[in-house]
This record gives structure tokens, sequence and C-alpha cells, in this order.
């Protein structure tokens, strides 16, 4: 028990990811509201020369006398759209580029943690400069997001935090370091949220020019990339990570893995030409399309498929949700900011309760409980289509708080076994990590001849105590990889044999 504790204290020591992700996604969160709020009273004031009052009060208004509310929320979530379509494009380029780049050459994810904090600061000046010279045009938000998506944003952070854990934390404490990190990452957008909409609707704001407290959200968020930036610059380091934890936590495996990250770097000496390689894209697609065995390329099309599906129904509706609330319920930021933050805790008490069940107790499969979580979804679009009434919208909230359940469990079967520690870079290019919009792209090296297999045959149901719980198709395939083992075992075998008998000539007329 006292070597247990003072493993966990060891671990803690070390911990320099967990701080950085939570920043990032509480700043990623945080800046949400604020910043499309701003957007509509900018619209508001500059487009339609409406007066302050007037634009203040919009978001509450229940008798609209100029009949203006429903085209200036129509406005925004156009642009809102717009917005979102040009950030997903960007990191669907920058994640192409990213993924190969973190797997071969290690020393990268230092550099792009740098590079993410420094544009993200970038990216909150110039919002908090529009916030507070309010007579700029609202068309500078947009600069803001191509600052940010061309940098990958927080999907850069995620996919270089995974692949630096991977590299650096030995495989005997590697998944409670996950852990923490995915802790980092439910918690920090509720605190996120509650923050910014009960800040940003004060009566009296901070700077008295401004109609609402944009500007001291947008200051917090550069205080917390700039704590990830110094996090970056002076406690991030992978050899003395690796060094220091190889110390504590001795193991076989990661000087396994210290050897593959130095033979990477003495492979990558030309960063530069690595990042612009076309055979990058060319071999993702190769990777992708390539024939396999078992039907296992069908099932990761119809898998890469119901994966956007899930992104478009989760992220789809968070495009206009704001301005649908103003609307119809006539609701401001705090009122907004607050629901969002119940459903956010109950999808993390759900998730937490309902996963465990469902796996532990009910032995379902990773599919079944995605198609559990899907048909929810399902049913929460249904009522909330049904009718506009207040508590339509509460009664489906239960239904929305099983939605990360469908996406990880397809996801899970898609990644099903460990994946390398040298790959993991291509995993997070590919993956939707709490992504908008559409799912980020296969990258080289996503699928090699060993996950075959991992579709094929041998896959593992959700139950626990090592019981194969396989469908027939799974059977069949396990029972087709059994038989392809067994000819190759016989092959060799041959061959063994007949180098013996040639051997054997060989001496006799020697």
């Amino acid at each position: 028990m006292l070597k247990r504790f003072q493993n966990i204290f060891n671990l803690l020591r070390f911990l320099t990811m967990e701080p950085i992700i939570f920043i990032t996604m509480l700043n990623h969160t945080m800046k949400q509201i604020p910043t499309f709020q701003m957007l509509q009273d900018k619209l508001c004031i500059q487009r339609y020369n409406l007066s302050n009052d007037y634009c203040h009060n919009l978001p509450t208004m229940e008798i609209d006398p100029l009949q203006m509310k429903s085209i200036i929320l129509v406005d925004v979530t156009q642009m809102k759209l717009y917005i979102n379509i040009i950030y997903t494009i960007l990191l669907i380029i920058v994640s192409i580029i990213i993924g190969p780049l973190i797997d071969q050459y290690p020393r990268a994810k230092r550099l792009l943690l740098i590079m993410v904090s420094i544009m993200t600061m970038g990216e909150m000046t110039i919002l908090a400069l529009n916030s507070f010279f309010y007579d700029i045009s609202y068309y500078f938000i947009f600069i803001s997001y191509l600052i940010n998506g061309s940098c990958g944003g927080y999907l850069v952070s995620l996919t270089t935090i995974w692949s630096y854990i991977s590299s650096v934390t030995p495989k005997m404490i590697r998944s409670l370091r996950m852990v923490f990190v995915e802790l980092c990452i439910i918690i920090s957008p509720p605190i996120a949220t509650t923050i910014s909409g009960n800040m940003l609707n004060l009566s009296t704001p901070f700077i008295g020019h401004e109609l609402r407290n944009y500007t001291i959200i947008f200051i917090i968020g550069i205080l917390g990339t700039f704590i990830n930036l110094l996090i970056s610059l002076f406690l991030v380091d992978e050899e003395i990570d690796r060094k220091c934890l190889r110390k504590y936590f001795p193991s076989n495996e990661i000087d396994e893995q210290e050897n593959r990250n130095n033979e990477t770097i003495n492979q990558s000496d030309d960063i530069i030409k690595n990042i612009f390689k076309f055979q990058n894209i060319s071999n993702m697609f190769r990777t992708f399309i390539r024939r396999r065995k078992h039907g296992i390329r069908l099932q990761m099309f119809l898998l890469i498929i119901c994966t956007i599906i899930i992104m478009f129904s989760n992220f789809g509706p968070t495009i206009f949700t704001y301005q649908y609330t103003q609307k119809v319920f006539a609701w401001s930021s705090t009122n907004y900011s607050n629901y969002m933050t119940v459903s956010k805790v109950i999808n993390i008490i759900t998730t937490i309760i309902l996963a465990p069940l469902f796996i532990k107790v009910f032995k379902l499969a990773d599919l079944t409980l995605a198609l559990i979580a899907i048909h929810l979804i399902l049913i929460q679009n249904l009522i909330l289509s049904v009718s506009s009434s207040i508590w339509t919208f509460y009664i489906a909230l239960p239904f929305y708080s099983v939605n990360s359940l469908a996406i990880v469990g397809v996801r899970s079967y898609i990644n099903y076994g460990n994946a390398q520690p040298f790959s993991v870079g291509t995993l997070g290019g590919r993956r939707g990590d709490g992504g908008g919009g559409l799912s980020r792209p296969i990258q080289p090296n996503d699928f090699d001849d060993s996950e075959d297999d991992r579709f094929g045959g041998g896959r593992r149901g959700g139950g626990g105590g090592g019981r194969h719980r396989l469908t027939i198709g799974q059977r069949r395939s396990e029972r087709r990889r059994q038989e392809y083992d067994d000819s190759t075992s016989n092959r060799r075998s041959e061959r063994r044999r007949s180098r013996l008998f040639r051997d054997r000539l060989r001496d006799r007329y020697n």
C-alpha cells in the first residue's frame, strides 16, 4: 500500500501535460459564448444601426417592437456556419500535416505545443482588442479563427499530448495517466461554460464602453494560454521525462520506446521537408483504400461514415442552439450557460455510471453500446422536433447526456487493442476527439497489417474475465485466421526440414 501511494506521488510530479490540456479545453470552451455574443451585438449595432439598449436586451426580448430579432439571429447563425466551415477545413489540412510529423519527428511535440500556445495567445489578443475597441468591424472575428485554425488549435494539442504521454509513460502506469487526461478534458467544459456565461451577463461591465463583459473573459484566456506557454518552454522535455519516469517506474518497455524514438529522430533530420511531403498524403489514402482480407476495408468505410454522422448529429445543433434559445425562450447568456453546464455535468455522471454498467454488468460489446447511444440521440431529436416548449427542452436533456457513448463505442471498436506509441500521432490526426463538424481524415500507418486481426478475428467483447463474445462473422474470421496461422506454421516447418535435408546432403558429399 505504501509503495502504491509512493508511485502515485511520483506520477503527480510529472503531470505536465494535464495542466496544458485542462487550460486548452478551458479556453476553447470559454471563448465560445462571448465570441458569438459579441458577433451578434456588433451585427446589431454596426450592420443595422440599432441602439445599444435594443441590442443589449435583444436576447431576453419577448416582444420585439422593431421586428428585427429574427433577422439578426439568422445572420449570426449563418456567420457561425461559415466560421465553422472555414475552421474545419483548416483543421483537416493541419491534421494531414501534423499527424505524420509527430510520428516521424518526436521532438516536434514540444515545438507544436509552443506554437499552439503562441497562436492561441494571438487569437485571444485579437478578440480582446475587438471587444475593447468596440468600433472595429465584426469581420475581424474571422481573423482570430483563421489564426487558431492555421495552427490546428485544440486538435493539435490533443494529438500531441496523446503521443507525448504514450512516448514517455511506462506501460504499467500509462492507463492511469490517460485517465487523468480524460478527467481534465471532461471537467474543463462545465467550468468554462459557467464562468463565461455568468461573467458575460453581469450588470456592470468591467470596461464601461462595451456592451457586455467580453474583454475580461478574453484576458483570462490570454493569461491561461501564457501559463501553457511557460509550461511548454520550461517543464516539457521528452527525454528528461522519460529518464525520470524510467527511474521511478522501471520497465523494459520504455527502453524499447526510447530506441524507437532515437531511430526515428535520426531518420528525420530535415523536418521542414517532411512537413510538406506529398508522400504522406498519398500513403494516407493508399493505407485507407487498399484491399484487406475478411471484408475489413468495408468495415472501416462504414465505421468512418458512422463517425461522421455521429459528429454531425452531436455538433451540428451547437451552431444554432444559442440563438434558438434566445428566439424561443428569450434566454440570456446566463440561462444558456447554466443549462449547458447542467447538461455537461449530467453527461459526465451518466458516462461514468452507464459505461461500466453496460460493459461490465450487461457484457455489451462496443458497437452495441454505440447503437444504444445512437438510438437515444434519435429519440432526443424527435422530442425536440415535436414541440418548442421549454419543458420539452429539459425532457430531452437525459437523452442528450449519453451522446458521448456513441462516438466512444465506435472509436473503441476502430482502435481496439493498444496502439503503438509511435503511431499515436497519426491515430490522433484521424480521430475526431472533441472535434466539430467533420471527423478527422485517416492518417498513414493508421491501420497496419496487425490491425486486420483486430477487426477480423479474435476481437474481445465488452465483458470482463477474458471471456470472448464473438459474433458469427467474428468467429468465422477467427477460424480463417487460425487456419492461415496453421498453414503458415506448416510452411515454415517444411522449409526448416528442407534446409536440414540440404545441409545433411552437403555434409555427406563434402
